[in-house]
């Protein structure tokens, strides 16, 4: 079990447990500054990923050096100009997606891609939408990716687990305003009050 927090001067740390109790805690980077909370996951080689949005409003990605371990990677910058996530989640070729809403309130996303035989990064790609809330993103038993997020008229959500993702879908007929979440087990929890379960 990790955990994560950002501190009051904004650099990100991490303790984990260990047999008999829990590590110390541990800086991430070398005190770089976030807004926001982050997104973890674990991919397909069994290492902690993590992406988090900077205080300039662009994400930042850093990994484990080893499965399990304390060390991390130095922080990567993705860039962008996002106003809130990101969120990330491992689709059904075991690649990573990643999802932010923009400062012009569209939907972006960039992949993990295979160039050759080395996991390489997409540019970011706007889904467009007009959010008005952070997403949330998961991959269903099926290996297809979800996203939904708050908008002016609803949820909005779609994509399949290659990278192809579909146009968003309201709610706004049933006058939901949600606030939708995820959870490990791949669902989507939003009540018929629009107010998340997780």
């Amino acid at each position: 079990l990790y955990i994560f927090v950002l501190s009051e001067d904004s650099t990100l740390w991490q303790k984990r447990q260990e047999r008999g109790g829990w590590s110390s805690w541990h800086l991430i980077g070398a005190g770089n500054r976030f807004a926001g909370k982050p997104a973890v996951l674990r991919s397909g080689d069994g290492r902690l990923r993590v992406f988090v949005r900077g205080l300039d409003h662009a994400v930042y990605y850093s990994s484990q050096l080893e499965p399990n371990g304390e060390l991390w990677d130095g922080w990567t910058c993705f860039g962008g100009q996002f106003a809130a996530g990101p969120v990330a989640t491992v689709n059904a070729q075991g690649f990573i997606d990643v999802f932010a809403v923009g400062r012009d309130t569209a939907l972006y996303t960039m992949s993990q891609t295979l160039n050759g035989t080395e996991a390489t990064w997409s540019e970011w790609s706007s889904l467009g939408g007009n959010l008005a809330g952070p997403p949330t993103a998961l991959t269903d038993a099926e290996g297809m990716v979800h996203v939904f997020a708050r908008g002016a008229g609803g949820v909005g959500g779609g994509g399949d687990g290659d990278g192809r993702f579909a146009t968003a879908t309201t709610d706004s007929e049933r006058g939901l305003q949600p606030a939708p979440c995820s959870t490990d087990k791949g669902e989507a929890l939003v009540d018929g009050r629009g107010r998340g379960r997780c």
